[in-house]
């Protein structure tokens, strides 16, 4: 089977990824995702004085720096202490480990095709904590899900406190609508699994037989990883750690103002910060060059900051992230004894 690009062996019920064939055709998506990075980064920049943002980026307080970079690593960490917690159910896993692989999976989203990063992120940490693929991409599935709910209730509540388009809202709260079904989904699959599951299925009959097959094999084999939703104590960790990531990022934003002198608010960060995240859902280059900083230019601009500052902006805080974090999941990777190519294949190899 395959999906987004990446084959997968259903059989005995475990759902693992196979390696990818050298020599075949590039995925059209992509260059659907160069073509709309392109655009987007053309749009972003199409007005900018190149001249006038450069003396932004020179005027810079450096100092502000250090934090930014100190909470880039907090991010990472607060990540893989809510992953930590997911998983708990299934087994105690080391901190260490999963720091790591939430670290490369990071890294892989900035390298490699198709947002391999959360396939990566599963195959990593069950590679290393012997639990199979199927059941560490559950637990990324939900640890998603919660990302995508907290950053639609953020969203909400910053348009309240700071009105914005009537045309930026819709997306948002579409977001919201789609995270809330399928995490009622997958309550569902939980407690009633054979009649979701036939639900599933026949709703999915009208989708290609490849995919649909796909899909129902995965979904029997996600009911392993989700045995977080039972505890409520878990659940509620782990939601308070997911709004931990969120509050950093937001920090993120409204550091990196601070060093350019960008007089926004910290509720200004969560805004833009939700409006970056529902861009970077559409198909991209590796890394999201072009959408982010679309979404930061845009949503700057409606904020009252002129295009050439936030361009800048957006230029400088997109490769203070992207390098840390892409450094940083090399040097896991070299310290883990993989390979990119090994995590570009994602070989079967992940055991019970």
């Amino acid at each position: 089977m395959c999906y987004n690009g990446v084959s997968f062996n259903t059989e005995n019920g475990v759902t693992t990824p196979l390696p990818i064939p050298r020599g075949e055709p590039v995925n059209p998506k992509l260059w659907i995702g160069v073509l709309i990075s392109a655009v987007l980064l053309w749009l972003s920049a199409k007005d900018v004085d190149f001249q006038r943002a450069w003396e932004h980026v020179e005027k810079i307080n450096a100092i502000y720096l250090i934090p930014y970079l100190a909470l880039v690593a907090a991010e990472v960490v607060v990540r893989a202490a809510r992953w930590q917690v997911l998983l708990a159910p299934v087994k105690r896993c080391s901190f260490q480990k999963l720091n790591s692989a939430t670290l490369i999976g990071l890294m892989a989203n900035n390298v490699l095709p198709a947002r391999a990063g959360e396939f990566v992120r599963a195959y990593v940490g069950g590679r290393m904590e012997q639990i199979p693929f199927s059941t560490c991409f559950a637990t990324v599935v939900i640890d998603r899900l919660l990302d995508g709910l907290i950053i639609s209730a953020i969203f909400i509540l910053a348009v309240v406190l700071r009105p914005v388009p009537d045309f930026v809202k819709a997306p948002g709260y579409a977001a919201a609508a789609v995270y809330l079904v399928a995490l009622g989904f997958l309550f569902a699959l939980l407690v009633r699994e054979t009649a979701t599951l036939r639900l599933a299925g026949f709703v999915l009959r009208y989708l290609p037989a490849r995919f649909g097959a796909f899909a129902v094999g995965v979904l029997q084999t996600f009911v392993h990883g989700l045995h977080v939703l039972r505890s409520a104590q878990l659940l509620l960790l782990a939601i308070a750690l997911c709004v931990g990531v969120w509050i950093v990022y937001a920090l993120t934003f409204h550091v990196m103002w601070l060093a350019f002198g960008i007089p926004l608010s910290l509720v200004d960060a969560f805004l833009v910060l939700s409006i970056v995240s529902i861009a970077i859902t559409l198909p991209s280059t590796p890394g999201f060059v072009g959408t982010m900083q679309a979404a930061i230019v845009f949503s700057m601009g409606f904020l009252g900051i002129d295009q050439s500052q936030a361009f800048a902006f957006a230029v400088v805080y997109h490769i203070f992230q992207y390098v840390p974090i892409t450094l940083g999941g090399l040097i896991a990777l070299w310290l883990e004894r993989l390979t990119l190519g090994e995590i570009a294949s994602a070989p079967t190899g992940v055991e019970a």
